[in-house]
């Protein structure tokens, strides 16, 4: 284990200010070296989150367990498409989980973060494709809004630019597996109502899906777009049925706005569309 893996995982006691340090003089360009289900898990170094986590199976525990849990009940054999999958965290944890999902397709459009992806999908004993694509409703050029300066941007986003230099696509464009039960993880930072109408015969097609959605109260004040607006999105496609993933909260209540019935911050939600 190379030194910097050794600092992240350890329980040193001014870990954060060691962390903070190497950051400044740029000695975190690199990667952590860590283990999920048993194989390699590669982990940007200057992602201070798994820093604290040492641990990269605690990643999100509660909320993918959760989903875990749901999936295992309401799913049998699945594919799981990631849209927005980052360096692979959710997919790999999953799988290292489950025993029902089969095969992963996993989207992501910053290029620093898809090497990641991609070499955290090499390699499973199940097929794995990585696409270094957005996700929208149509096929074109977006522009890709992200820090630069890091390796990871967990709050990047897409703009439509005929001039941009990053593809995006329809998920009936690109996805043709024919599946009986989907499970899909979408957190896309403003492009969920896109994703649902690009996706229409893929959700249509599969005998149950089960959607894991990001709803972000900052990302709706950006893009004008409300989680009412994402849900009747999904429900125009399928009946559905939204839960959180947080333990021990409420169904969501369609008839109220969601954020007169939780606090304004970010939400990952379960949609339940069954057979």
């Amino acid at each position: 284990m190379d030194l910097i893996t050794t600092l992240a995982t350890s329980k040193f006691p001014f870990k954060y200010k060691v962390f903070k340090a190497l950051d400044r003089f740029g000695a975190l360009s690199g990667e952590l070296k860590l283990r999920v289900g048993g194989k390699d898990f590669h982990v940007p170094a200057d992602q201070w989150y798994f820093w604290q986590l040492r641990d990269a199976t605690r990643y999100q525990e509660k909320r993918l367990d959760s989903l875990c849990r749901l999936t295992g009940e309401f799913l049998a054999d699945c594919h799981l498409l990631d849209l927005g999958a980052d360096i692979g965290a959710v997919s790999r944890i999953m799988l290292a989980k489950m025993t029902n999902i089969h095969a992963v397709t996993a989207l992501e459009p910053n290029p620093s973060a898809y090497r990641y992806l991609k070499a955290n999908l090499t390699g499973l004993p199940i097929p794995a494709e990585a696409l270094n694509i957005a996700v929208s409703d149509v096929s074109g050029l977006v522009n890709l809004e992200r820090d630069a300066s890091r390796q990871s941007d967990h709050s990047g986003f897409v703009r439509p630019d005929a001039n941009g230099t990053t593809r995006a696509e329809p998920v009936d464009s690109f996805f043709t597996a024919r599946c009986q039960d989907l499970l899909v993880k979408i957190d896309v930072e403003g492009q969920e109502r896109a994703v649902f109408l690009g996706a229409q015969k893929t959700l249509r097609q599969a005998r149950r899906v089960l959607l894991f959605v990001e709803i972000h109260r900052d990302v709706v004040d950006r893009t004008g777009i409300s989680a009412e607006q994402i849900f009747s999105a999904a429900e125009a496609i399928r009946p559905c049925e939204w839960y959180l993933a947080d333990p021990g909260t409420p169904p969501v209540d369609r008839a109220r706005p969601f954020f007169d019935q939780f606090p304004a911050r970010q939400y990952d939600v379960i949609g339940v569309m069954p057979s």
